[in-house]
């Protein structure tokens, strides 16, 4: 699910709240099957106290109730569940305890919950939602009425604004590095960046102009800068069995992100070579599934070692979180799901490895390198001619619709998938300025031409339509010269 963005930070947050309020409302009218259900199998306790399938089935149930509960507010009911979970874990454990009191401890557990769900939320205790981070733009030499006039609009186009000296820019810590830099072309020169920091989006400007019309241009080549160095609205892929958890995923990161649910691991690998997402969150207890043994398959696949995962679960001993951690999982996330603290952790993970690809001279989004490192592809050229082998370069240009950002964040996806898809042959593969996609080939031309038709065929249908230029018998620099045009 895709959700429209917004202007005005304030606004989402307070149209996310009004949303999770009307989910919350329809979660408690739709309360009664749930209370049923936990009624039915009081029913089978009681013909059957030690079936295996009733007791599983409980715990499952009360699993979800203690996620989905308290993800909505009503912690009371989260609370009681979480408690009972316990204890039918003893039961599993131990067959022949309280064999006579379990169908009345669960009957009672019911009508609790038919009280829990019909009692008033507090205010203070709805899982609250901050404002969406805006991205940085550090000014650096820009004189007061430069800086004056992109104020007046930068939180309308989503930026904050932070100011700095040229020789103070090597200094800043990793997790202050901004997302762009603006430096009037007289101060270019004296502006002084760390090793990690040379790949950072800098854009020139002629102070001398005024006005607003100055910031509207300004955060015009901003925003068009950004698209070919980090994300827009990128993909966050998450798996759960419950219905309520994965709506309030979509309401809590949807605003900002582009949220991509499946309520089954079969279709997992699946969704993940479509939607190429940054981020992957998934249930730890799903059914037939082992959350821990999948992340290191994961893991194990060099297109997936670096996804950020987190893990959404519930009551974990040390021994199960250190296994996770060691499997690879990057995080953990308690349930109940509070949306703030969902967004927090997902927005620092986005922070971190757009941190990470930038001081590599990488685009955020696709690990790819950015236009200017472009230049490299005739080095890469050159080295693999002078050992003999037969080289093509291949520039891919997208059909983009001008002004269309979800075309541009779908030719991204489709560049990614196309640089896994050639692997190890690619030597070298770099965006151009126009976001045309430059590979350099360890490969004749016409084995590169058969593999170039093969992927046009296959291309997934939201992707936008791209023109392949082939050559071997020269380099690349007749595709970087036609860029410079």
């Amino acid at each position: 699910m895709t959700s429209t963005s917004t202007d005005d930070n304030g606004g989402a947050a307070s149209d996310l709240d009004h949303a999770l309020t009307a989910l919350r409302e329809h979660f408690r009218a739709a309360s009664g099957p749930i209370v049923a259900t936990f009624e039915q199998l009081a029913t089978q306790l009681t013909r059957m106290p030690t079936s295996p399938r009733a007791l599983e089935a409980l715990r499952r149930e009360l699993h979800r109730v203690k996620g989905t509960a308290g993800s909505y507010g009503f912690l009371d009911a989260s609370a009681l569940a979480a408690r009972l979970e316990e204890r039918v874990e003893t039961w599993i454990a131990a067959p022949d305890l309280e064999l006579e009191t379990r169908a009345t401890i669960i009957s009672h557990f019911g009508s609790a919950l038919r009280l829990a769900f019909q009692a008033p939320i507090e205010a203070d205790r709805l899982p609250a939602l901050s404002a969406a981070p805006r991205r940085r733009m550090l000014l650096v030499g820009v004189s007061g009425r430069v800086h004056h006039g992109l104020a007046e609009v930068a939180a309308a186009r989503g930026f904050v604004l932070e100011v700095a000296a040229g020789n103070q820019l090597a200094a800043l810590p990793r997790d202050r590095i901004p997302h762009v830099v603006v430096v009037p072309r007289e101060h270019a020169a004296e502006v002084t960046q760390s090793p990690s920091q040379r790949w950072l989006p800098t854009l020139t400007i002629d102070d001398g102009a005024d006005g607003a019309g100055s910031a509207t241009a300004i955060f015009d080549r901003a925003d068009r800068l950004l698209l070919a160095t980090t994300w827009l609205r990128p993909t966050i892929l998450l798996l759960d069995d419950d219905p309520s958890i994965l709506e309030i995923a979509r309401y809590a990161l949807g605003r900002e992100l582009r949220v991509v649910t499946i309520d089954s691991p079969l279709r997992l690998f699946e969704t993940l070579d479509r939607e190429q997402p940054v981020v992957l969150l998934f249930e730890a207890r799903l059914p037939s599934f082992d959350a821990i043994a999948f992340t290191r398959l994961l893991r194990s696949m060099p297109a997936y070692r670096d996804l950020p995962v987190l893990l959404l679960a519930g009551n974990m001993d040390g021994a199960t979180s250190l296994a996770a951690y060691d499997a690879g999982i990057d995080e953990t996330l308690a349930k109940p799901l509070v949306p703030l603290e969902l967004r927090a952790r997902v927005a620092s993970r986005l922070e971190r490895l757009r941190v990470e690809r930038l001081t590599k001279g990488l685009h955020a989004m696709t690990a790819i390198a950015l236009p200017s490192r472009v230049g490299e592809s005739v080095t890469q050229h050159r080295a693999l001619t002078a050992a003999g082998r037969r080289v093509t370069s291949v520039l891919i240009s997208p059909r983009l619709q001008a002004g269309d950002p979800a075309q541009t964040v779908a030719w991204l996806r489709e560049s990614r998938r196309l640089v896994r898809a050639i692997g190890a042959t690619a030597r070298f593969a770099g965006y151009r300025g126009d976001l045309a996609l430059l590979l350099i080939l360890d490969a004749p031309s016409a084995l590169a031409r058969r593999v170039l038709d093969s992927l046009r065929l296959n291309k997934p249908g939201e992707a936008p339509e791209w023109d392949p230029s082939v050559d071997e018998a020269k380099g690349p620099e007749r595709f970087l010269q036609a860029n410079e045009e």
